[in-house]
């Protein structure tokens, strides 16, 4: 990406750390909710959303838009972990 794209590598690593960041930060909140609202319609929800984001991040070229989209990927992502989870202790 660094070659294909011209990014530096500095720039590269905040794409990087952005996916981490929200993926720490929705972990805070999303086991939470999903007990408030159900985690089988977290996990769904969360599937069908990161799928979506790294659909449209393949159709991407500007560094910020990927990055974005990369932070709300991040977000969807840790939807799945904690009701995934408390399906797998249930079951």
């Amino acid at each position: 990406m660094v070659k294909e794209m011209g990014w530096t590598t500095a720039q590269l690593g905040v794409l990087s750390s952005v996916f981490f960041w929200t993926y720490g930060v929705g972990q805070l909140m999303n086991g939470r909710l999903s007990e408030m609202f159900g985690v089988n319609r977290f996990i769904v929800s969360a599937v069908l959303l990161s799928a979506f984001a790294n659909i449209v991040i393949g159709f991407q070229s500007s560094l910020i838009v990927i990055t974005i989209l990369w932070a709300f990927n991040g977000y969807f992502q840790s939807m799945a972990w904690a009701p995934g989870m408390a399906l797998l202790s249930r079951w």
